[in-house]
């Protein structure tokens, strides 16, 4: 038997709508009192400041003006331990909770100065309204691609398994592209040392956000700067549109061994029912599977026939892995 194609197979309840942005620039009050949040318990020394940086590294926002910087105008001091938190705005979180074929991610540009040895920055997670605060994950998504004709992006990775996150089941968030180089005692993964150009990094959330336990308490995101009692005197971190992208959780395409011409697969993404056409392949006996992103089979069929309709019937809004089986080979 031999295996000629699997590809992802968007099922839906209806066409969803593209994937929504929402950038947090600084420039916006209204943006900012929404998603934004510190006091004096996330940061008693006022470190986090909003507005035009003016120091020799960080000599200027992302998107101009403004940016999140630890003093705009001053060395970070010793003994800091200052944070601010992000909120998913309720209307991005209303959308997404809906689509089951999407998944999110909290993107954002930075810029870092700190001495290596005594300080730096992280990111941790809360799923419980700041209750409890977790660590982002190391390991994480491996590959990104941009599919234009949805204006969409597609994340691929070894997510493992939903786990148990204070009451709620999800797949905990984790780095993607730029993985910060160490760690604090208590297992956190953190950005330390200098980097004064503009990085962009992504922290992807694979599962969406309607597979959580509780839809009315969302992810929250904490940056948190540090600095010991031995810190020397860096510029710290400065931070700048941090946002929120929907992505698709898993890459269309996979295995083709024969030509791809002959091989249609229509609609996709699909409502009611779909069309498989091996016209032209020289296929004359095939096995037919449709797989959940876990790898359990909610459908198999033997066809010879070079056309099949199949309906959806009772599987539910999401995606699948369509895998056909050359029998005779």
């Amino acid at each position: 038997m031999k295996l000629l194609f699997t590809l992802l197979l968007f099922i839906l309840i209806s066409f969803a709508s593209r994937s929504q942005n929402f950038i947090l620039n600084f420039e916006d009050t209204t943006v900012i009192n929404q998603v934004f949040y510190t006091d004096t318990f996330l940061d008693p020394q006022h470190i986090w400041q909003i507005g035009i940086p003016n120091k020799p590294l960080f000599d200027s926002a992302y998107s101009q003006p403004n940016a999140i910087v630890t003093l705009l105008d001053s060395a970070l001091p010793p003994n800091v331990n200052a944070s601010f938190i992000i909120g998913i705005p309720d209307s991005i979180y209303q959308l997404y909770q809906f689509n089951a074929y999407i998944g999110s991610a909290l993107t954002f540009v930075q810029k870092f100065d700190f001495d290596s040895t005594r300080g730096g920055g992280y990111v941790e997670y809360s799923v419980d309204s700041g209750s409890h605060w977790h660590p982002v994950l190391m390991n994480g998504a491996r590959y990104l691609s941009y599919y234009p004709y949805t204006s969409i992006y597609c994340i691929t990775g070894n997510f493992g398994i939903p786990q148990m996150v204070d009451g709620q089941y999800i797949y905990a968030p984790s780095w993607w592209s730029y993985i910060p180089m160490d760690t604090t005692p208590l297992g956190i993964p953190y950005f330390t040392g200098t980097d004064s150009n503009w990085i962009h990094d992504t922290i992807v959330m694979p599962s969406p956000l309607g597979e959580k336990t509780y839809q009315n308490i969302p992810f929250l995101f904490k940056f948190t700067a540090f600095t010991d009692s031995n810190s020397l005197p860096r510029e710290g971190w400065m931070i700048d549109n941090i946002g929120f992208q929907g992505y698709v959780f898993s890459c269309p395409g996979g295995i083709n061994e024969i030509n791809s011409s002959h091989i249609k697969v229509y609609p996709d993404p699909v409502t009611d029912g779909f069309t498989l056409s091996l016209t032209g392949a020289g296929i004359q006996d095939y096995s037919i599977s449709i797989m959940d992103l876990t790898g359990r089979e909610l459908l198999y069929r033997e066809e010879q026939e070079p056309e099949l309709t199949l309906k959806r019937g009772d599987i539910v809004a999401g995606s699948y892995f369509i895998k056909v089986t050359d029998k005779q080979t």
